[in-house]
């Protein structure tokens, strides 16, 4: 039971490590923040992040523009990352993706385990399902109908990108589960 528990740990930091391993490879004397900038797409939610970091709710990103009141953020999908850019700086982005690639995993997995399939299956549902994007991404390329439709639906639910869907991915399929795992204790406390 312990090994198998190490396959959840070890399949998203494969999936993780082969991602930034490349940036580092390829370019090994960029900054950290470049790499950060670069590598993780949706790039303007982060002076965001570093405003709720150092609680300024009122940030001025323009000169001409003289901000008096307080601004509206999307606090629920950055919150945490957050936090963690005020304890650990630019490299919070990287271990926070790490965390959510690891938990975004666990979830699927573990709803496919409660809805009735098998360790293996499971994981290779799971896996599968982390995989879809990069597939839908890699068929756009040809000339197949609703494959683009496929690609944005895929890349809006299933990818890492920060923080939609990182986040809002992982808070949706954390519901779906505890949704089923209410349903089944529902039925179990009725019989």
């Amino acid at each position: 039971m312990i090994k198998k528990n190490y396959i959840l740990l070890i399949i998203p930091l494969v999936i993780f490590i082969g991602k930034w391993a490349l940036s580092y490879i390829i370019f090994p004397s960029d900054f950290l923040i470049t790499k950060v900038l670069i590598d993780t797409p949706d790039s303007q939610y982060y002076p965001i992040v570093k405003s709720l970091a150092n609680f300024d709710f009122s940030p001025n990103y323009n000169e001409n523009i003289k901000t008096e009141n307080l601004l509206t953020f999307p606090y629920g999908p950055i919150i945490l990352h957050s936090v963690f850019y005020k304890i650990l700086g630019n490299m919070s982005f990287i271990i926070l993706e790490y965390v959510f690639i690891l938990l975004f995993f666990i979830t699927i997995f573990k709803i496919f385990k409660h809805i009735g399939f098998s360790y293996n299956a499971s994981l290779f549902s799971s896996l599968l399902i982390l995989f879809l994007p990069t597939l839908a991404d890699l068929l756009s390329s040809f000339s197949i109908p609703y494959i683009h439709n496929l690609k944005i639906v895929l890349e809006s639910i299933f990818s890492s990108r920060f923080p939609r869907p990182q986040v809002t991915g992982l808070y949706y399929l954390v519901f779906i589960y505890l949704s089923l795992k209410f349903s089944a204790d529902i039925k179990r406390n009725t019989n």
